[in-house]
């Protein structure tokens, strides 16, 4: 871990272009993005790419990066214990930035430094020590000291949205002294600049993708090769050391293939029809044909045939999921010029649903809207007419899960109310929302087992306007009418749900909502 220099004041970079930003390291952050041996600065062959190669960072793998913070810290940590060197370190954060409290006070690049650091739960002018236990925890979770360098870069890119979503990328840019001098917790020099470099890539990707990927693909006067294999001087020097630091974590069948157009033989072979991407295969190369750059995931006819007759195009529907539930698997659905949507088509039947068929899952959207307006968001079921096969169609939330971590006060106040409307829900209709979900319930099980990472409240996320919003409209039936092995689900999954609540949050989904005023981030969750 590299020693922190004492904070001071940096000017901040000069406001650029909208498009375009930081034009001398396009070739960098695409390679950062693409991860793998892209990164290898001496490959110079690698194909033409389009916007779907360039994955969102829900589902970019940072597995690599991660590794390689982890064995910078082990190397810096081998002289001695870790407890003491752990102990030191949050010491000497502490006083650097108590040091520095004429700066966070009196200047105004320490209020922008400090207004960061409270994104990221550091009071900067109050810091103690359990804050900054909690921040690294948080970054650097487990007893391998995981990094969640991915987790950090959607802290700080989500801090720079404005109230519509969009990314301001000129404060980006004049936050990245601070931005730098925060990450090195993740590392080394070579570390910092890593995650610092990802934070800027991911966010041009959101801010101007169409025009990104153009230039890329630009051929350079000077060479002739498109600009991704044209590296300027810097991000060649960069990338050499990221590669020196990831290339002993880079999967060897992984390669880049050289760049060719592709000819219409390999676009017919690149085409594997499943839904499930973790199966499809790379294609091989035949007569000296380049293979595809990234397998293409393409749902079955069967399914292009069910979102056909639900009133859907299966065009506009990404076949690689961004969700997956007891229930549903969720797609995107994004029309030009229309609002985005998701999709979720019903699982295969299985012990762990909660819901009967079409007309349940109806019934209970109909009801989670009445009994949550403020937080429900628009939801319909597309039925097949020809069977008993339906969609749910749903708008889209760009946002995070509710966690015991991003609960904020103003986040508390909107659950407590949710909370107090579901305590209505339960006298009125013996029935209550599923809060948890499926998808948060596996982590806390992994919590059980790695003591890391925040629990996440799956089927509520916090959208980009900082409301909560209910995704999810599964719901415990506790009447009459309801199957055995319903009233058995449904009791065990809310005892779960009104455990973890309780736990994680400090409110009761059944009673009152607990007025005490009690800690966001249990000590010993």
């Amino acid at each position: 871990m590299t020693e922190k220099t004492p904070i001071k004041h940096i000017e901040p970079a000069k406001e650029k272009a909208a498009l375009l930003m930081w034009p001398e390291k396009i070739a960098l952050h695409a390679r950062l993005l693409l991860s793998q041996n892209a990164l290898n600065p001496e490959n110079c062959d690698i194909a033409q790419i389009d916007q779907t190669q360039l994955q969102s960072i829900d589902i970019r793998d940072y597995n690599i990066y991660n590794k390689s913070s982890v064995a910078v810290r082990k190397k810096y940590y081998e002289k001695s214990t870790d407890a003491h060197d752990r102990e030191k370190w949050n010491t000497d954060f502490v006083d650097k930035v108590r040091s520095s409290k004429s700066f966070f006070a009196q200047t105004d690049d320490g209020k922008r430094w400090e207004r960061l650091f409270l994104s990221l739960g550091l009071h900067a002018q109050s810091i103690t020590k359990e804050e900054v236990n909690a921040f690294y925890q948080h970054y650097l979770q487990g007893d391998e000291k995981k990094g969640q360098i991915k987790l950090f870069v959607q802290d700080v890119i989500n801090y720079h949205r404005d109230e519509k979503g969009a990314i301001r990328l000129n404060d980006l840019e004049k936050n990245s002294d601070a931005i730098t001098w925060i990450a090195h917790v993740f590392g080394d020099d070579t570390t910092i600049a890593m995650v610092s470099e990802l934070v800027r890539a991911e966010s041009r990707l959101i801010f101007e993708q169409a025009a990104f990927v153009k230039a890329l693909n630009t051929p350079a006067p000077d060479s002739g090769k498109i600009r991704l294999n044209t590296l300027k001087p810097t991000e060649h020097t960069l990338l050499a050391n990221i590669w020196k630091s990831v290339s002993p974590f880079v999967l060897p069948e992984q390669t880049v293939p050289a760049e060719k157009k592709q000819t219409e033989p390999a676009k017919k072979e690149k085409q594997q029809t499943t839904e499930n991407p973790a199966k499809t295969t790379h294609t091989t190369p035949k007569e000296n044909k380049s293979p595809s750059p990234e397998p293409t995931a393409v749902f079955t006819n069967e399914t292009k045939e069910l979102l056909t007759k639900c009133g859907l195009n299966p065009d506009h529907v990404n076949p690689i999921p961004i969700g997956k539930g007891a229930n549903h698997t969720v797609f995107s659905y994004e029309i030009p010029g229309k609002e985005k949507q998701v999709i979720k088509i019903p699982n295969p039947h299985s012990a762990a649903s909660l819901t009967k068929g079409m007309i349940e899952e109806d019934a209970n959207i109909t009801t989670v809207i009445a009994a949550f307006p403020r937080f429900a968001i628009p939801t319909l079921i597309k039925k097949d007419p020809d069977s008993d096969r339906y969609c749910i169609v749903q708008q889209a939330v760009t946002g995070t899960p509710l966690t015991q971590l991003n609960c904020k006060p103003e986040l508390k106040k909107q659950l407590q109310d949710i909370i107090a409307l579901n305590h209505r829900l339960i006298e009125t209709q013996h029935i209550s929302l599923d809060f948890v979900g499926m998808p948060g319930f596996f982590t806390w099980i992994k919590r059980q087992f790695r003591r890391h990472g925040p629990f996440e409240v799956s089927n509520i996320m916090i959208d980009s306007q900082g409301q909560l919003k209910i995704i999810d409209y599964d719901i415990f039936d506790f009447n009459h009418g309801s199957s055995i092995r319903h009233k058995i689900a449904s009791r065990i999954g809310f005892i779960a749900n009104r455990f973890l609540m309780h736990h994680y949050f400090g409110v009761d989904i059944q009673s009152p909502v607990i007025s005490s005023q009690q800690s966001l981030i249990p000590k010993n969750a």
